[in-house]
């Protein structure tokens, strides 16, 4: 199923159950209402009735009572009963007790039994108060009439009583059916909460995590790991785009060749190659190039601008015109130095970003009296503080991850360094470690670097190693360059030191780091007095490794 069509389902079935919660919830108000409307309707006639009867009974008895003591009083005949208004209040009683509750027809019955009685009662009373001489039967039957009134006004309030009992008890259960329809309720929304959030977490799931596998497996991909398998579950549309980006990095894997043997073809060139980008700033130079201008440039070539080391003698003066892709012109490499010489330039086009296109220049000698890409020079660069060192090594380590290599620190310490700084002096021991600074860097490759380090080191930064097993090979290298004396005036000064190492990122990737690993290595060194180098171990307590060389 595609995922479009999932997430149109989950949506219909979570508004399938808000509809239902809703219907159920409208329900319960409308039975709860028609509930509450039905009870009101059976027993308030019936209360209503009571009411008015109970008003008739004490009109019809006090009234009575009232006019024959006023006939007393003024010594005239009392008037004759009238309990036409009694005898209707009772008929609307009854009436509703027949229509709404004939199950309390006995309890009309006592009611009418009551009232017939005080009716009889009261007539008694006007009979007897005709009579001047039956002054004692007068207040006989009145005293019975008002206790017929009493007894008739706690029919009429157990009658009403029974009525609010019998209204409560339906009020309880329209409360109670009112709560069922509600827990109803509240259980289809709590469903429905479940559907929400189940329906969340599995579009979450179906969504974040096949999207963070692609985003990893791009990752990787720009990281230069093109062998990615993915094995995407489902047959969504996430899945139809895991499948098409393995079989991109399935087709990247036959066309991509690995930086790393780019890189060392490049190298391998004896031309110098440059990369610059469309704002003619020098990106990449290979390593004939950088030994081409070593003699001038001390530092990578990468950020300056081209024409700062090459000058076009020809009519075209800018490096991105499209005559250089057809046939090279001359030019003047590191003009206006001591080093100046002609070179010819040949460049394609590269496309550098989305500002616009890069070029690749190919600089080849045309003075071979110069050719500075013969074998026979080799050395590496000699910095003038130990500042500039760690801006180089600084410089190496911000492209360390791009280029895949490693990059190696050597902390050359001189044996009896102090006793010997003593003995000689601070001029002639400064003229001893500057000796020994380019008696090392003509041990070492030309993009490699050395600086004194303190008045008894020296520390040597190598760029693009391709493995920490190459550090040992580069001491034995700088070992062997010490088996010729030191020359001093006409002093000859044989010198022994010991060699700590370190390699990035081995070892971490910040300057200071690094140094204080290759220190650290180097005083094990000196503390063990038999072998001559050792590389730096992680972790306290762990024996640095290395190799012995001369004693």
């Amino acid at each position: 199923m595609r995922l479009r069509n999932k997430i149109l389902l989950g949506y219909v079935v979570i508004a399938v159950v808000a509809l239902l919660a809703a219907a159920v919830g409208h329900r319960a108000i409308e039975s709860a209402q028609h509930e509450l409307d039905g009870v009101v309707r059976r027993t308030r006639p019936v209360m209503d009735a009571l009411e008015l009867l109970r008003r008739e009974v004490v009109r019809a008895t006090y009234g009575t009572l009232h006019a024959v003591r006023v006939a007393s009083a003024e010594g005239s005949s009392p008037p004759p009963l009238d309990d036409a208004a009694l005898r209707e209040a009772f008929s609307e009683y009854v009436e509703a007790v027949d229509r709404y509750f004939p199950d309390e027809r006995a309890v009309a019955a006592r009611i009418r039994q009551a009232v017939d009685d005080l009716a009889t009662d009261l007539r008694a009373h006007d009979a007897a108060a005709s009579d001047p001489d039956s002054s004692r039967a007068v207040r006989g039957y009145e005293r019975r009439a008002l206790q017929q009134l009493v007894r008739l006004e706690a029919l009429i309030g157990d009658a009403l009583k029974g009525e609010n009992e019998e209204l409560e008890s339906h009020l309880a259960d329209v409360d109670a059916s009112a709560r069922d329809l509600t827990l109803q309720t509240i259980l289809l929304a709590g469903v429905l909460l479940m559907l929400v959030t189940g329906g969340g977490v599995w579009l979450s799931r179906s969504l974040t995590r096949p999207l963070d596998r692609l985003r990893d497996a791009a990752e990787r991909m720009a990281r230069g790991e093109y062998d990615i398998h993915l094995d995407p579950a489902g047959h969504d549309d996430l899945a139809d785009l895991g499948m098409a980006f393995q079989r991109l990095s399935h087709e990247l894997i036959d066309t991509v060749v690995s930086r790393d043997d780019v890189e060392a073809i490049v190298d391998a060139i004896s031309d110098g190659l440059l990369v610059i980008g469309p704002d003619g700033i020098i990106q990449r130079a290979n390593a004939a190039m950088r030994l081409k201008c070593a003699d001038v440039v001390d530092g990578p070539l990468a950020g300056m601008a081209v024409t700062d080391i090459l000058e076009c003698t020809s009519k075209e003066q800018h490096f991105s015109d499209s005559h250089f892709t057809r046939v090279g012109y001359e030019c003047l490499l590191l003009p206006r130095t001591a080093h100046q010489r002609r070179v010819s330039v040949s460049a394609t086009s590269i496309r550098a970003d989305r500002s616009g296109s890069g070029r690749v220049l190919l600089v080849r000698d045309l003075d071979h009296d110069h050719d500075h890409t013969a074998p026979t020079v080799k050395r590496g660069r000699v910095l003038p503080s130990p500042e500039a060192l760690c801006e180089h090594l600084a410089t190496r380590l911000s492209v360390l991850e791009w280029r895949g290599r490693f990059v190696g620190v050597l902390m050359i310490g001189v044996d009896h360094g102090r006793e010997l700084m003593h003995t000689l002096g601070i001029a002639e021991g400064g003229e001893i470690m500057q000796a020994l600074a380019h008696r090392f860097g003509s041990a070492l490759r030309p993009d490699d670097a050395v600086a004194i380090w303190t008045d008894e080191s020296i520390a040597v930064v190598l760029e693009d190693i391709g493995s920490p097993a190459d550090l040992p090979k580069v001491a034995e290298s700088v070992l062997a360059a010490l088996e010729r004396p030191i020359e001093l005036g006409q002093h000859r000064v044989q010198l022994r030191v010991s060699i700590g190492m370190a390699v990035a990122p081995e070892h971490g990737e910040r300057v200071d780091h690094l140094m204080s690993c290759a220190e650290s290595a180097m005083r094990c060194t000196m503390a063990d007095g038999k072998r001559r180098y050792m590389l730096f171990a992680h972790g306290a307590g762990k024996r640095p490794r290395g190799e012995a060389g001369q004693a």
